[in-house]
This record gives C-alpha cells, structure tokens and sequence, in this order.
C-alpha cells in the first residue's frame, strides 16, 4: 500500500487530539513523530523508491524517506 502522508507542504495532523512533531535536524533531516526521514532530490531517489520504499513526503523541493 503506498502512503504519501505529505504532499507539497506538511500538514499537522491531529490523531485523538496529538499533534504530530516536526523537528528540523542536521544535514536538512527532519524527525516526524520519533522517525527521521532524510532528504533527497528527485534526481538523486534511490532505485528501490515506489518498489521498497513506499512511505515519503516531499517538502521544500525534497522528497523525504524514513531512514
């Protein structure tokens, strides 16, 4: 099943009245709710994106993939 939770910008979204975390990281890794996702280009998605990989947002330009 692929999960896009994001698309062009975050949205705080509310799960029995908890908001969900964003804290900005080193090296533009964002952790959302305990994971950390790190950013990619498009031209730099690894190949297993869309076949493996299947949880992502994009935000600023970037696509975000849990690490």
């Amino acid at each position: 099943m692929m999960v896009n939770y994001i698309t062009n910008q975050i949205r705080i979204l509310m799960d029995n009245n908890n908001m969900n975390t964003i804290k900005h990281l080193k090296e533009d890794k964002i952790e959302l709710n305990g994971v950390i996702y790190k950013p990619y280009k498009i031209c730099e998605l690894p190949p297993s994106f869309g076949v493996d990989i299947l949880e992502w947002f994009n935000y600023k330009g970037y696509t975000y993939i849990a690490e």
